[in-house]
């Protein structure tokens, strides 16, 4: 029979997987740093700022002071977003291996969801940069070709552009017909309610939480940066807790954790499955938000 504890392994690792999926968009928008950060460290995230190459001069040399270089922009690991797992010990010890990683899948998917939430709420006024069309706009293609040519404008790398959108911009992305003509030999749309690789250069993915009050935002990697600690607990209190789980994504350096303690008036073994992270603006201009 399965203890506890080893079922508490299956719960986190289904998280962590859920937690990977769905913050899949974070690993492409962002750059994001794995670090052993603790509560307020300060991390340098490194990014490059967009801007044009320079010609070379003997007379003045190199000029190292314009921007365009790779950069560090220094986060702050301040925010830790968590879910209370509250199961008595009776109900945890019945659930199985294979039920409990569909629940830490699931609650590691709201987790992230949460986590993009907040990052946004938090950054999202700092980019000027705005769509000409709303998002509901994207029924036609006039839209997409002007977020086109406004990321050229601004010199984005044709490589690494992503647009997340919420679903009301997926539904209107999906009802644009140019894109529904041009993937009917595809299964992806008809099958998944999902579009190819790329739409007009974008790589798309749905965000069912909000966005800062966007429908949409696309970007390259530079536009944010984001670090991701472990709220450890100080080696004092480790042996009041019945259990503390890391679990770290090497891909991506995504990180979960559960730490649990025992309510004996319950007879409940509380649990709580949280991450710590930071984020901040890297390039402003590397964003460009859609009404």
């Amino acid at each position: 029979m399965a203890t506890v504890t080893n079922l508490t392994q299956y719960f986190v690792q289904g998280a962590l997987k859920g937690y990977v999926s769905k913050n899949a968009p974070l690993t492409e928008f962002s750059y994001v740093v794995d670090s052993a950060a603790k509560l307020n460290d300060i991390v340098r995230v490194p990014y490059t700022v967009a801007s044009s190459s320079l010609l070379f001069d003997y007379t003045s040399g190199y000029n190292t002071s314009t921007r365009g270089q790779i950069t560090g922009k220094p986060v702050t690991v301040d925010k830790i977003s968590y879910i209370p797992v509250t199961l008595t010990d009776s109900d945890w010890s019945r659930l199985t291996p294979e039920v409990l990683t569909k629940l830490g899948e699931s609650a590691g998917e709201r987790l992230a969801g949460d986590v993009i939430s907040a990052s946004f709420a938090a950054n999202v006024a700092s980019f000027g940069n705005s769509s000409t069309y709303a998002g509901t706009s994207f029924t036609g293609s006039a839209a997409l070709a002007d977020l086109d040519r406004k990321a050229n404008d601004l010199h984005w790398p044709d490589s690494g552009r992503v647009m997340l959108i919420n679903p009301a911009m997926k539904q209107a992305l999906l009802s644009n017909t140019s894109l529904t003509n041009a993937f009917a030999f595809g299964e992806p749309v008809a099958v998944e309610g999902q579009f190819r690789s790329k739409v007009f250069g974008f790589v798309p993915y749905t965000v069912t939480t909000t966005l800062g009050g966007l429908s949409g935002f696309a970007a390259t990697p530079n536009a944010l940066c984001h670090v991701f600690g472990t709220h450890n607990p100080p080696d004092s209190a480790l042996s009041q807790l019945s259990e503390f789980t890391v679990a770290t994504d090497p891909a991506t350096g995504l990180v979960v954790s559960m730490k649990g303690w025992y309510d004996q008036v319950h007879a409940t073994t509380v649990r709580i499955l949280e991450t710590m992270w930071g984020s901040a603006v890297g390039d402003a201009a590397a964003g460009i938000k859609i009404a």
